[in-house]
């Protein structure tokens, strides 16, 4: 979900694998994630959608940037927006 958008997506790749706190990178390279564990991960989405980074509109006022993953409706990932990569189909 996005919002209350629904959007098939893929983790692409693990980028790093941080520290229970969520902020010191542990620069352990893993094929997979265990429950519990903390990742920057990069995905891709399969249909384009409007979202914007976590930091644009702070936590009190906006629920912006904020994800859920689920998989045949369980609840698998939580997570924000920490970047944007923009596509243009028309370039």
């Amino acid at each position: 979900y996005c919002h209350t958008a629904r959007v098939p997506c893929s983790f692409t790749k693990i980028l790093s694998l941080l520290d229970e706190d969520g902020k010191t990178n542990l620069h352990q390279s893993q094929a997979q994630l265990r429950s519990g564990d903390t990742a920057e991960v990069e995905i891709t989405l399969h249909k384009p959608i409007c979202t914007e980074t976590v930091t644009i509109i702070p936590a009190p006022k906006s629920s912006m940037g904020r994800l859920l993953f689920l998989d045949s409706r369980q609840i698998v990932a939580v997570g924000i927006v920490q970047q944007v990569n923009y596509w243009n189909e028309f370039q």
